[in-house]
């Protein structure tokens, strides 16, 4: 009997978790698909796409040229910021699902992971947070403003809060 309530508990979160992606991404969409947000994220999308489909490596010059080309909407001057893609390339596989994907959508999708996987943290830490908290996190200024930002910030510090909760809890997940 426990295991089914569990089982409904853990199904009720993962479709209240996709529905706020849905609606997550619908709102970008609708409400700023006109204004691009999420500079840090630009590098490493335009780098993923470099890569994967176009086979040019994120390091190359004419990925950087593209890179500058979106941002500042011609090359960069030498004073300015080169905005090269600097990062390891394995840092690349967490956006390789938007890819394929306009930039509305992959920022889109690149939000709504970055909640999500706060959420996600804050759900193995405590299992039963309080509504407030979850409502407030939002409003939480390092959590907005990597949610626009867009960089890898969020999903990193999801990843040792999980890590951390995991660990924490005396409970370790079976091996597989």
């Amino acid at each position: 009997m426990k295991k089914n309530s569990q089982i409904r508990v853990y199904r009720g979160i993962a479709i209240a978790l996709i529905s706020f992606c849905v609606l997550m991404v619908g709102f970008k969409l609708a409400v700023t698909s006109a204004i691009s947000f999420g500079g840090d994220f630009f590098n490493f999308w335009q780098a993923g796409r470099a890569l994967i489909l176009r086979g040019v490596s994120p390091y190359d010059p004419s990925t950087t040229a593209s890179i500058q080309q979106g941002i500042y909407g011609r090359l960069a001057k030498p004073s300015e910021d080169q905005l090269k893609y600097v990062y390891p390339p394995f840092a690349l596989l967490v956006i390789l699902p938007s890819v394929s994907m306009t930039y509305a959508w992959a920022q889109a999708y690149w939000m709504a992971f970055n909640l999500v996987s706060i959420f996600i943290a804050l759900l193995v830490i405590k299992k039963r947070p309080p509504l407030w908290l979850l409502a407030s996190l939002l409003f939480f200024y390092p959590v907005s403003r990597t949610v626009i930002l867009g960089p890898f910030d969020l999903v990193l510090g999801a990843s040792l809060i999980i890590a951390y909760g995991l660990l924490n809890n005396g409970k370790l997940p079976s091996p597989s």
